[in-house]
């Protein structure tokens, strides 16, 4: 793992992608992982620590995921790899993957920071 430099997020890492990635981030509890995911379709994707939020709705990157959607995590890069891509708004993508009869787990990802181009995972859960 290299240390890039500091980030809004923290301490920008490179290095370890997919499940390997999330699990670094999950024993570090701060910074980011530059392209921790690659989708042909999107390009690389940030995995980030983010916040915690007070509501549901609030809060962000995989701290939020882990405070959040706890059931989530051990999918979490299965659902990024293998799920179907959906545009929803100018700003945000969804990636659904099918787990049964009209049940999917979903991750979004966002396509900006702070008015800054930047592709990175916002949030995950399971949709009933």
């Amino acid at each position: 793992m290299k240390i890039l430099g500091v980030g809004s997020f923290g301490v920008i890492y490179s290095g370890l992608t997919e499940q390997a990635a999330i699990d670094f981030l999950i024993t570090k509890r701060h910074g980011e992982k530059k392209a921790a995911f690659v989708r042909f379709e999107i390009g690389k994707i940030d995995l980030v620590w983010g916040e915690q939020g007070t509501s549901i709705k609030e809060g962000h990157g995989l701290v939020h995921i882990l405070e959040k959607h706890p059931e989530i995590i051990s999918e979490l890069a299965k659902i990024i790899i293998e799920g179907v891509v959906y545009k929803q708004g100018n700003d945000r993508l969804l990636i659904v993957k099918n787990v049964g009869e009209d049940k999917n787990q979903v991750a979004a990802v966002r396509l900006d920071w702070n008015g800054n181009e930047k592709t990175w995972l916002v949030s995950a859960f399971n949709e009933p």
